[in-house]
């Protein structure tokens, strides 16, 4: 199972240097920019899940190297997509999806009165 993980953990990354690479060369603010800023998104995820899943299986494997190694990617892969959203000025489908949840969440939560109890009498 170990194993299994470990290789899906390094297809992922290979895709997703793969990925953007694409994006790299493809014309900014085309749609072929904007698909694989997504999928970027989408594999830079399952690189850190998969190095993540694979770090816990290594901790309770007792690997030292695995464990480093497993940690070492999630963390670098973190750090990348941070830093690609501090510093990022592609528009991807996930740009924003937040920002409207948020104001879709306050504009319910300010529809929505509630009543105070009434006191027993």
């Amino acid at each position: 199972m170990s194993l299994l993980i470990t290789t899906l953990a390094i297809v992922f990354m290979v895709a997703e240097s793969y990925i953007r690479t694409q994006r790299r060369n493809a014309v900014k603010g085309s749609h072929q920019r904007y698909v694989y800023a997504s999928l970027r998104i989408i594999f830079n995820y399952l690189v850190i899940a998969f190095s993540f899943a694979c770090a816990v299986m290594a901790v309770m494997d007792g690997r030292v190297m695995s464990i480093i190694t497993g940690s070492l990617v999630c963390v670098l892969a973190v750090s990348e997509e941070v830093w690609e959203h501090m510093n990022g000025d592609d528009d991807n489908w996930f740009k924003g999806r937040w920002i409207k949840i948020k104001n879709g969440v306050k504009s319910f939560a300010s529809s929505v009165q509630l009543q105070p109890a009434a006191m027993p009498g």
